[in-house]
């Protein structure tokens, strides 16, 4: 009985530890802080990254806007597990249906170059335009103001993230891949395995590795202007985060800067000064500070967006101005 305790309480720290240890399609990846951290100070030696002063104190860390962070990287693999099995299952059912079960040709390997970055290029385009909406469709603003209701980077503020809207992004990934794999058969006739990670896409990993996990650092990494017109740097989807209108639904993307160049949402900020206002949603995320409130209120917002006698033509309407 004891064990069975014992296991039951160590079963969050368990799937925590797994992200940073084992799981390249984690944000926490060991490899992608090392190499974070290598880039930020390879840019730092060269005047594009910053460490914010507030995050030299224990309040930044400790705060209710970390807490709720925090509260977000143990519930949230949890939810998954409980909720999103069936779904995440039936991903790869639909992605073994399409690809086969044949192991890749020692010919192929172009074939398997070309899928891996078809599947690449397809992904991020999703995960962008599920963001777009997320932000430009009232009822999905709901769910995904818990994200930008972070008034500090934490680097768990990448977990923050309701469980609703972890939904609404799944389908659609599951669906991309499941296409792709498929298109791919029926105009080659070719059955092979794109590149991967343990998994996860060698495209994907080597962008985690040159940045990705400090896009929710607590500090400023720029990349220069000139590959920032391309991918999205850290300091990029901070600007994404700011609290001053002339940033809000900037920079969307993922990965690759092309759809926010595409979609008139790109931005390539000018320094750590453009954050002078912090990030946050102000008032707007006040009924998101508390754990529980990250979880329930969005619903309530949600049927409020709904209600006929509510403007929602702006998804923003309720930021700080």
């Amino acid at each position: 009985m004891f064990d069975t305790l014992v296991e039951i309480a160590s079963w969050p720290v368990q799937l925590v530890w797994a992200q940073v240890a084992v799981s390249p399609s984690s944000r926490y990846f060991w490899p992608y802080i090392v190499g974070g951290a290598m880039i930020a100070c390879f840019a730092w030696r060269f005047g594009r990254a910053t460490f914010y002063t507030e995050a030299k104190k224990p309040a930044y860390w400790l705060g209710a806007s970390a807490r709720v962070d925090y509260a977000h990287v143990v519930l949230n693999p949890i939810i998954k597990i409980l909720l999103f099995t069936g779904l995440i299952t039936a991903a790869g059912a639909l992605g073994q249906n399409a690809i086969g079960a044949a192991p890749p040709k020692p010919h192929a390997w172009a074939y398997a170059a070309a899928l891996t970055l078809a599947l690449f290029v397809a992904d991020d385009f999703m995960r962008f335009f599920t963001h777009w909406l997320m932000h430009k469709v009232p009822i999905f603003w709901s769910f995904h103001r818990v994200h930008h209701a972070a008034e500090s980077m934490t680097f768990a503020t990448a977990d923050r993230s309701h469980f609703a809207e972890m939904a609404f992004v799944t389908l659609p990934l599951v669906m991309t891949y499941a296409v792709v794999n498929a298109a791919f058969i029926v105009f080659t006739g070719i059955e092979t395995q794109p590149f991967a990670v343990a998994g996860a896409n060698i495209f994907l990993v080597a962008f985690n590795v040159v940045g990705g996990a400090f896009r929710h650092a607590p500090m400023w990494v720029s990349f220069g202007p000139m590959l920032e017109r391309w991918l999205i740097s850290p300091a990029m989807h901070h600007v994404h985060h700011s609290a001053r209108p002339i940033h809000f639904d900037k920079n969307m993307g993922g990965t690759l800067a092309i759809w926010d160049r595409l979609f008139g949402t790109h931005y390539i900020p000018a320094g750590a000064h453009e954050l002078s206002r912090g990030v946050g949603l102000g008032s707007d995320g006040k009924a998101l500070k508390s754990v529980a409130g990250a979880l329930l209120e969005p619903f309530g917002h949600a049927v409020r967006t709904l209600m006929p006698h509510r403007n929602t033509s702006n998804p923003n309407a309720g930021r700080p101005s």
